[in-house]
Formats: structure tokens, sequence, C-alpha cells
């Protein structure tokens, strides 16, 4: 019998562990994104992933249930929902990242191919070309996707 409760605490013991490790790599993980220090997606029921833009720039997305998303940046300033975009429908990763920064996207040419094009309408007003956009050189200095553009 007392064998028994010995391996329960030990299983206990394990599995306190391993959430505490979970929660630690995830927030080294927004550390490494420059995120706020109290950033946390599972506080929003999401679970933080990273990404890279065409740049090769890493930015945090926040994943939610239903293919939900929201680029971190975007959820701390209030311009991604909570709970996030559902990104099914969008056919490029560029896309993807306009519509989980904030942005507005409208498809331009070649529609429902790998090399679809169009626009990114920002917040603050600017429209870019969605691949510059992602690829962080749209040419603005306060809303330009890249990871400087907090």
């Amino acid at each position: 019998m007392k064998l028994k409760g010995t391996l329960v605490v030990i299983g206990l013991m394990a599995l306190l562990l391993g959430c505490s490790e979970q929660k630690a790599s995830e927030s080294s993980l927004a550390d490494s994104l420059q995120l706020p220090e109290n950033f946390d997606c599972a506080k929003y029921g999401g679970s933080l992933e990273v990404e890279t833009q065409g740049s090769g720039q890493r930015y945090g997305v926040c994943q939610f249930e239903d293919n939900r998303q929201c680029e971190a940046w975007a959820m701390v300033n209030g311009r991604c929902p909570q709970g996030g975009l559902k990104v099914a429908g969008y056919v490029t990763s560029a896309a993807v990242f306009c519509a989980i920064t904030g942005g507005s996207y409208q498809v331009s040419a070649k529609s429902n191919t790998p090399q679809e094009q169009g626009t990114c309408s920002l917040s603050s007003g600017t429209v870019c070309d969605v691949w510059k956009y992602y690829n962080g050189t749209c040419g603005t200095t306060g809303d330009s996707g890249s990871a400087a553009a907090r």
C-alpha cells in the first residue's frame, strides 16, 4: 500500500514538472521573440508558435482552436481579436500574415493559386503589396510588418 502511495506522489511530481517545463519553454520562446514580459498565449486560450517571414524574421503566432491565429504583437496591441482570426481560405503565407497582424487583405491577381497577388491595408492607412509586407520591405516605418514595428 505504501508503494502505491509513493508511485502516486512520484506520478504527480512528474506531471507538475512537465507542466512547469512547458510553461518555461513558452516563456523563453516569448523572450526570444522580444514579446512583453507578461505575454502568454495560454492566457487567451492558445499556444505560442514561431513562424518565419519571407525575410527570415521570426515572429510569434498564437494558435487557437478551429484554425484561428493571431500574430502575438497584434494581440498585444489590439489589432487581432481575442481567440484569433480564422485563416482557412487564405491561399498564401503572405495573405495569412497580413490578416493575423491586423491588416485587411485584398486579392489583385492570380486568385486561389500559389502565385496569388494582393494588397494589405494596414491600420495606419498604408496599403502595401502583400509580398513586400510579408518580406518586411513595405517601406513604412511604423507598421511595416517587421519585428521592429511594435
